[in-house]
């Protein structure tokens, strides 16, 4: 988790660095815009045993307006992640393959700040889950299967280029913490 803060305060300070500061009209997000983006997480809902790749996603937004002030994304995401448990010699390894729909209210219009985009949104997806026994045969043993996932979110992405932003995000999804890296085209 220190890692993940520091790389993205790293990549906030160079952004930072980089923006001339004195430009205005950077907006968060727009009617219109496609944000691609991709990040790392920390937790799973559903996951067994220890994490040992933490969720990886890569998901897609497109906003559009209604009334003319009110942005609103939806999209799509996909992740992997997967968990170990080892017992005496014999190794479970569980992947995660997690698709899902999303969709975001943005707060643009009630937070003025150039470059940054507040959201709160829900998603709904389902997780397959896969496994697979190493080592000596485990008898009788079975794990769960593939499930549902959903939950609510929040959000927060800076854009320090007109194109180019970090984004962290916390709630109950696929990650209940996930930061990483967005793109406007």
């Amino acid at each position: 988790m220190k890692k993940l803060i520091f790389i993205l305060t790293f990549l906030l300070s160079i952004g930072l660095a980089t923006k001339d500061l004195s430009a205005k009209g950077n907006k968060g997000i727009d009617d219109g815009d496609l944000v691609i983006y991709t990040g790392v997480g920390y937790g799973l809902m559903g996951m067994y045993a220890d994490m040992v790749i933490p969720p990886l996603s890569v998901g897609i937004d497109y906003c559009v307006k209604f009334g003319g002030k009110h942005p609103v994304t939806f999209g799509g995401m996909f992740g992997f992640a997967q968990s170990e448990y080892v017992s005496f010699s014999t190794t479970y390894t569980y992947n995660y393959y997690i698709a899902g729909f999303r969709g975001a209210y943005h707060f643009t219009e009630m937070v003025k700040v150039d470059g940054l985009d507040l959201y709160a949104g829900m998603m709904i997806g389902y997780n397959i889950v896969d496994w697979a026994i190493s080592g000596a045969s485990a008898w009788g043993y079975t794990a769960g299967g593939s499930y549902v996932i959903w939950g609510v979110y929040g959000g927060v992405r800076y854009y320090f280029t007109d194109n180019i932003g970090v984004y962290a995000e916390g709630g109950y999804g696929v990650g209940f913490v996930n930061a990483g890296l967005a793109f406007k085209l």
